[in-house]
């Protein structure tokens, strides 16, 4: 069993008299619960929302012995049971406060360790973060975005986010934060903790925990260039004796050299934009965990960037470099200006052999008797507007090549609709004569050896049971552990070790249960229809399609398919089989005789050709009697 160190800190913000947000740990024998919760309303209703809300929850979960109490299945129920117990402890301090319910909304964040099982609880209900702290790496649960109303809201069940995990030897502890330290501890939106969560932390290392706590936050809250203006609360649960060290946050590259932080869409250094950049890169897995991939393998980073560069250089030589109109004007002018200054230099070099009536100056009026130069500048210009005509005017002019026009069209239509019924008419075959399907079974002797046909006859199916799945509903044919075996890009097969982005391991049980490894171990929940397996974990379900043929199972995350294989095994490259054949009805002929024991078909006309039958039959006997 672990043995678990823990502290919390709580510090008012600077535009507050009284802080809206309330953090406890409580640890006994078999538990060890950390809850932390942030008011809505006014500061005073806020805080008095916040410690009921924190001591309900530890109180509901100090009652759970077991993690065994929680099973696979019920992560729903115990979700709609936290809410439950939250809002009916509120609205009965509302009504003794005399204060109205909206008054006393909060957020949720809260996590509960079964120290002898290894297993863990965390739930996740607005602004604030939970982060799960790995040995050389960390994961958000729960990323902030869920703002305004919390727990009174009439869809808090579904948006609070609740997941189980298993303590494996790689995770470290809990930090639990209020959104006072968004952009430090963690970014809102984002999928990644901030590098600065370490030293929050190995604070629990420190010999005086609260000390080390209260003066890092200091150093944050004292500048009064960094924003931190909001109370500030934290919880720290640790099982280890050593200092964590967390992976750089992840940053996108751009092609001039420079790295920017994930929540940056425009490059710093040259003002390039990520949305141009990266229109052609499939982030699959989420943009924070691409780029975290890229982050530990340097060489396909490389690789990307050079990519990105060669797309760079090729869009700039297509871009065509549009002139503006002004500079085309200016241009022209000083060409006509130069033309003219050429004239009058050549003009005073020449000797003047006869006396030549004086120039008319440059600044002639057009309405004078001089010739006009245009400047260039009239040469843009707009042409006069033509005149034109009203709609009746141009109607009037062209109604008899419109009524032509359609008594020509309604000739052609009705030829060939003529011509066409002929030719459909032509090639009509008779229709069969309506029968009914009669299965007639018989029962082969013992020993005979006669085989008995295997014809199946369509009573006997039944067309809602899939053809993969057992008739008996059993999971067994998935159960098992299933990997990625390759992805699936816009048509083209990519394999599964190609980087493209991180995967889970999931493993199906066949009572129903399902696990997703991605590091952390989280438990849920699957419904089978058909050949559709629907997963649930605490973020949302997830829609699986299991091929028996191909011996894989697919899911779509956006324009990626995964394609995940069962076991290790390959997936099978196959063609999907032709659905059965249904029955189809043919003419009443006579039926031949089947051998004794087996299962044979045979058609019955029905009532309203009986008597074509019947002639036919007495036809066919007078011609034996002659």
């Amino acid at each position: 069993m672990k043995s678990w160190k823990f502290i919390t800190y709580n510090q008012l913000g600077k535009q507050s008299d009284v802080c809206r947000e309330c953090v406890k740990v409580h640890e006994d024998d078999t538990h060890i619960i950390g809850c932390l919760c942030d008011g809505l309303g006014s500061p005073e209703n806020a805080q008095i929302a916040a410690e009921v809300a924190t001591d309900t929850v530890i109180e509901m979960f100090s009652t759970i012995q077991s993690s065994g109490d929680i099973t696979k299945n019920d992560v729903r129920q115990v979700k709609e049971a936290v809410v439950t117990a939250v809002k009916t402890r509120l609205k009965k301090t509302a009504e003794e406060k005399k204060l109205e319910l909206d008054a006393l909304d909060c957020t949720l964040l809260f996590v509960c360790v079964f120290k002898e099982e290894d297993i863990a609880v965390i739930g996740n209900l607005g602004e604030s973060a939970l982060c799960v702290i790995g040995n050389t790496d960390a994961r958000l649960f729960g990323n902030g975005t869920v703002d305004g109303k919390a727990v009174l809201d009439d869809n808090a069940v579904q948006r609070l986010y609740m997941t189980i995990i298993r303590l494996d030897d790689n995770v470290k502890g809990f930090l639990l934060s209020s959104d006072g330290l968004e952009s430090e501890v963690y970014y809102k939106g984002q999928e990644y903790v901030g590098k600065s969560a370490e030293i929050y932390f190995n604070v629990v290392l420190e010999e005086d925990p609260q000390k080390a706590m209260q003066e890092k936050v200091a150093e944050l809250t004292d500048d009064p260039e960094a924003g931190f203006n909001d109370d500030i609360s934290l919880a720290v649960i640790s099982c280890t004796d050593e200092a964590v060290t967390l992976p750089d946050e992840p940053v996108w590259p751009c092609v001039c050299g420079n790295s920017n932080p994930l929540y940056e869409d425009v490059c710093a250094e040259c003002g390039r934009e990520f949305a141009v950049l990266y229109k052609n890169v499939n982030l699959s897995g989420g943009k924070a965990r691409f780029f975290r991939s890229l982050q530990l393998n340097p060489t396909k980073r490389d690789q990307l960037t050079a990519a990105l560069r060669r797309d760079d250089a090729q869009a700039s030589k297509q871009t065509t470099k549009v002139i503006p109109m002004a500079s085309i004007r200016k241009a022209q002018q000083e060409a006509a200006e130069e033309t003219k200054e050429e004239e009058k230099t050549i003009a005073a070099d020449e000797p003047a052999e006869t006396p030549e009536a004086p120039e008319a100056p440059e600044t002639a009026s057009p309405a004078s008797d001089q010739e006009y130069i245009p400047d260039v500048e009239e040469f843009e210009t707009e042409e006069e507007p033509k005149e034109r005509k009203s709609f009746a005017e141009v109607l009037k002019s062209t109604w008899p090549f419109l009524l032509a026009a359609f008594v020509i069209g309604a000739l052609l239509s009705g030829i060939i609709t003529a011509v066409v019924k002929d030719a459909v008419r032509a090639n009509e075959a008779p229709l069969p004569v309506p029968t009914k399907v009669v299965n007639i079974e018989t029962t082969a002797p013992a020993n005979t050896g006669v085989p008995v046909a295997s014809t199946t006859s369509p009573a006997s199916s039944d067309p809602s049971q899939p053809a993969s799945q057992p008739a008996n509903g059993s999971n067994a044919d998935i159960a098992g552990v299933w990997r990625i075996d390759h992805f699936v890009v816009g048509g083209e097969k990519v394999s599964g070790d190609s980087g493209i982005g991180l995967t889970y391991i999931y493993t199906f049980n066949a009572d129903g249960s399902v696990t997703r490894d991605s590091g952390v171990i989280e438990t849920g929940s699957y419904v089978r229809d058909g050949n559709v397996i629907t997963a649930s974990f605490g973020d949302g379900d997830y829609e699986f399609e299991y091929s028996a043929a191909a011996k894989s199972m697919t899911v779509e995350m956006g324009d990626v398919t995964f394609v995940y294989g069962k076991d290790g095994q390959p997936v099978q490259d196959v063609t999907e089989p032709a659905t059965s054949a249904e029955l189809v009805e043919q003419p009443a002929t006579d039926a031949p005789i089947a051998p004794r024991g087996q299962q044979m078909t045979t058609t019955v006309p029905t009532t309203e050709n009986a008597d074509n039958a019947d002639e036919a039959d007495e036809a066919e006997e007078e011609d034996i009697a002659e």
